[in-house]
């Protein structure tokens, strides 16, 4: 499907950049990535940008960023990722805001571009604000996505959407729900990941917390052993007591097919 946006993503991470550009680029639009704030208002002084993607740490980060963005509140609209225990309200922001709460399934983002694109301010009031507590597992309305592939790390590409691993000698394939839980890591690349929010993203649905990682162990041990078969096992982390967590070390940019 194709949308005319010209899109700011702004995300300190460069794997979750990557993996971001991967997610959104089946959209069609035109993608610039920036590392830091900074840079970013030099894009927005020369640059007509539509839409800002920004990922949040912390409320200092929304602050300063709501500072840079009063200048050019007539005409962006933003999207900010925040992590639990964030109070990001768009209530509070200069431009039409979507806030979605980590974790959250990938393509609740993809839908709130949409939605921000062609509904403008009216998505303040959308269902895609996900909190914590309520977190949104069904789609308002379906996508049709490209063939869409990720390159990992030392030549590993994930094909998201035929569920396999691929290297030049061999090709991995992933259950449904190693898939899932793949997916949800990355999206969250580099945080650790809670076995509740875990199994409501890998399962769709609210998951006690011993039930959640006792469901997950046996599907982290079998992504971990295919990962392993592309030198990948160090990737997936288990934070014992906590959650889960994928690092992978950034590579030279993602592969669209």
């Amino acid at each position: 499907m194709g949308l005319s946006c010209n899109l700011l993503i702004l995300e300190p991470d460069q794997a979750l950049r990557l993996w971001l550009v991967s997610l959104i680029a089946p959209l069609g639009l035109t993608i610039t990535t920036v590392p830091s704030l900074k840079t970013a208002e030099t894009l927005l002084a020369n640059e007509a940008f539509d839409v800002l993607l920004a990922d949040i740490r912390h409320e200092g980060e929304r602050i300063d960023l709501n500072k840079a963005l009063e200048a050019y509140k007539e005409r962006i609209k933003t999207i900010l990722l925040v992590p639990p225990g964030i109070k990001a309200p768009a209530e509070n922001l200069h431009t039409p805001t979507v806030v979605l709460q980590k974790p959250l399934p990938p393509r609740n983002l993809v839908e709130a571009i949409v939605d921000l694109q062609t509904r403008g301010a009216e998505v303040t009031k959308s269902d895609h604000a996900v909190h914590a507590s309520n977190a949104l597992y069904m789609t308002s309305f379906s996508l049709q996505f490209e063939r869409l592939s990720v390159y990992l790390d030392n030549g590993v590409i994930l094909d998201v959407q035929n569920r396999v691993l691929r290297t030049a000698e061999q090709v991995v394939r992933l259950s449904l729900t190693e898939a899932r839980l793949m997916e949800a890591l990355l999206a969250n690349h580099g945080i650790t990941l809670s076995y509740e929010d875990l199994g409501g993203l890998v399962y769709g649905w609210a998951i006690q917390r011993s039930e959640a990682a006792r469901l997950l162990s046996p599907v982290a041990s079998r992504l971990r052993r295919k990962l392993d078969r592309v030198g990948g096992s160090h990737w997936l982390r288990n934070q014992r007591q906590l959650g889960y967590c994928l690092r992978i070390v950034a590579t030279p940019g993602p592969l669209i097919e």
